[in-house]
């Protein structure tokens, strides 16, 4: 996140005011304005999401390290996220394919890029989402 405007009233009725947004990796929801309220309490409507990178082409060497591949049920990108991060924090990427491998990683090897129609397969827990293709990785940042 970063901050572009702080707004400060002092006097009986203090008013504190940030405005953030999220950096170019995540796409936002939200106003990004952060009030604070009386009791010292911040208060804001902002979400910094992962961004969608495309559809990239896999192979057998892998996008991902291997070892970070979940097959999980009711997948969509958000689930895939919250399982990556319950295991660590510092993962930086996720990968959805063929509709319920979910990959995590620090790193990723980026083969080529596909059309986003190779990553057409629906995902379970979201119709309105797709979860990547046949050897096609959808990838997000975290």
């Amino acid at each position: 996140m970063s901050a572009e405007s702080v707004e400060r009233w002092d006097g009986i009725g203090i008013k504190r005011r940030i405005h953030l947004k999220c950096t170019d990796e995540y796409e936002q929801t939200g106003n990004g304005i952060f009030i604070c309220n009386g009791n010292g309490k911040w208060k804001s409507d902002m979400v910094c999401n992962g961004k969608r990178l495309g559809c990239f082409e896999d192979n057998e060497t892998r996008s991902f390290d291997p070892r970070n591949y979940h097959r999980l049920q009711n997948m969509d990108a958000s689930v895939c996220r919250d399982h990556c991060l319950k295991i660590d924090q510092e993962f930086k990427y996720i990968g959805l394919q063929h509709g319920s491998a979910c990959f995590c990683g620090h790193h990723v090897k980026f083969w080529n890029r596909r059309s986003d129609n190779e990553c057409y397969i629906t995902c379970p827990g979201n119709e309105k989402e797709t979860c990547g293709g046949d050897w096609r990785n959808e990838i997000f940042t975290v």
